[in-house]
């Protein structure tokens, strides 16, 4: 079975599962909390808000979930999501090993094409819970919010000069915003794959969903560390170890594209790497 033909199956498995639907739910479900949320707002600041460059306090850029940083959604959204990510098809190949499937599969398809398409449909199942309800409020936002250019001297956004597209955020945010989106996708998807890196070990799915949310919340914890030794020093200001952070593009801590863009080859490579070499010369058994 060539590799086309296993990855179509493996997606298709991972769009068809119900674990899929129920983390896209509840992803969703908090996006739309969200949208309630920043409507209220906006409704009671509707009046008396034209400054500057327009609608600026009630501007879609200040309030879509994506760059807000204020509203409960928003911090829920941005707290849940490596777990939310590891839901849907993360543990199905601890499954599959467990219950024999895996080797059936791989006497037609091979290992190679067999791992190589549980991964990418990892990644994609994955990256699709994390970035299509970021997508989804950006939209119906836009049915409430004017779509209004924010002033590089408001207080109303945490974008500060360096940050990953921040040169693009004052003059042109619809590229801004998109791109943010395609950055979650990567985000999630990368996220999402750690759970492979740890199937051989993790032999139980409910367990083995957890490990991407505590290995992201540890190196929070460790950036946190890092910044509290280094309080009195000039790389304080452009470290980042956190990928809860450089995922946020309303972090209130810097994110430039290098560290962003690094963060997310590095957590899609290493697990990467992990699962096909090891599992490539082990028994599946």
């Amino acid at each position: 079975m060539k590799l086309r033909r296993c990855v179509k199956i493996e997606l298709w498995k991972a769009f068809h599962q119900r674990a899929f639907r129920v983390a896209l739910f509840i992803a969703l479900a908090i996006a739309a909390a969200d949208t309630a949320q920043a409507f209220l707002s906006v409704k009671s600041l509707s009046e008396g808000s034209i400054i500057g460059a327009g609608w600026e306090g009630i501007s879609l850029f200040t309030w879509w979930i994506g760059i807000n940083g204020v509203t409960f959604g928003h911090i829920l959204y941005f707290f849940l999501w490596p777990l939310l990510v590891a839901i849907p098809y993360a543990s199905s190949y601890c499954r599959e090993r467990k219950s024999g499937l895996a080797l059936q599969i791989v006497t037609r398809s091979g290992r190679k094409n067999y791992l190589l398409s549980k991964y990418i449909a990892v990644f994609v199942s994955s990256g699709v819970v994390m970035a299509l309800p970021i997508f989804m409020n950006l939209m119906i936002d836009t049915m409430f919010c004017p779509a209004a250019l924010i002033r590089v001297s408001s207080s109303m956004t945490t974008v500060e000069n360096g940050d990953f597209m921040s040169a693009v955020f004052f003059t042109k945010p619809w590229l801004f915003a998109l791109a943010w989106c395609c950055i979650h996708f990567l985000w999630g998807g990368a996220t999402g794959t750690i759970c492979l890196a740890f199937g051989s070990a993790i032999r139980k799915p409910t367990l083995l969903t957890l490990v991407p949310f505590i290995l992201l919340v540890a190196l929070d914890l460790v950036d946190l560390a890092v910044r509290t030794v280094l309080v009195n020093s000039p790389v304080r200001g452009i470290i980042n170890l956190s990928p809860l952070s450089l995922a946020n593009a309303a972090s209130s801590v810097a994110h430039p594209s290098t560290q962003v863009l690094l963060g997310i080859v590095m957590m899609a490579l290493l697990p990467f790497v992990l699962f096909y070499y090891r599992e490539k010369k082990h028994d599946l058994l």
